[in-house]
């Protein structure tokens, strides 16, 4: 099976809320978003992914899973949580430049032991050509070890494929990176 080609089990077919998502979350081994993130500078615990959903009245209704939702849940079975949005790895809160405060390390209290993140914003190509060599190299691996080497080889080698194309363009694949809890 490569992925992207197949049906992949557990993959959600519809836009769901900060609920539902939280309690897949907490069922999955490995959780995969690819949405937009949303810094809160005075509040970094409200800072997420933002999500959106229609509502009864099918206008788009915009929902935020926050770092203090994280906080809140206990991510046993996770092993990697892939986060392909902008700004994922990233404090921008002055006042606590030295936390690490952001959407991966949310991902990390929860408990899960391997995140990836970026650390700035992102471009959406980019960020298909990385995860598809990404999950590729685990497959090929045997994606049922996930370990740390084996994540990061992953990241790595995917990274360096798409820097072989775009490499006088480091802002569109440099700032993937692997956190490890």
């Amino acid at each position: 099976m490569k992925p992207g080609l197949d049906c992949l089990p557990g993959v959600l077919d519809k836009k769901r809320s900060v609920i539902e998502i939280l309690q897949h979350l907490e069922e999955c081994n490995i959780a995969h978003f690819a949405y937009y993130s949303r810094t809160n500078y005075i509040d970094p615990s409200s800072s997420g992914l933002i999500l959106q959903q229609k509502d009864e009245f099918r206008n788009a209704v915009q929902d935020i899973l926050t770092i203090y939702n994280l906080s809140e849940i206990n991510l046993q079975h996770a092993q990697l949580a892939y986060l392909s949005a902008c700004s994922t790895a990233k404090n921008k809160a002055a006042c606590l430049a030295d936390e690490a405060i952001h959407v991966v390390s949310g991902f990390q209290v929860a408990g899960c032991p391997h995140m990836i993140g970026c650390l700035w914003p992102s471009v959406d190509q980019v960020c298909v050509e990385i995860a598809r060599g990404f999950y590729t190299l685990l497959v090929e691996q045997g994606m049922l070890h996930l370990e740390s080497r084996g994540i990061a080889v992953a990241l790595h080698t995917s990274v360096i494929e798409v820097r072989a194309q775009n490499w006088k363009q480091p802002l569109n694949w440099a700032q993937f990176v692997h956190y490890r809890a």
